[in-house]
């Protein structure tokens, strides 16, 4: 597993910014939902 295989999803909640690695095929859920599904 290498860093290249996920994307950087960045979200803002509470007044803070969160980076969190994700999967190519799953990112159109955090731009659907503006937040992770976990």
């Amino acid at each position: 597993m290498s860093s290249k295989d996920y994307l950087i999803a960045r979200y803002e909640t509470g007044g803070k910014v969160f980076e969190i690695l994700v999967k190519p095929e799953l990112a159109f859920q955090y731009k659907e939902t503006g937040k992770p599904d976990i």
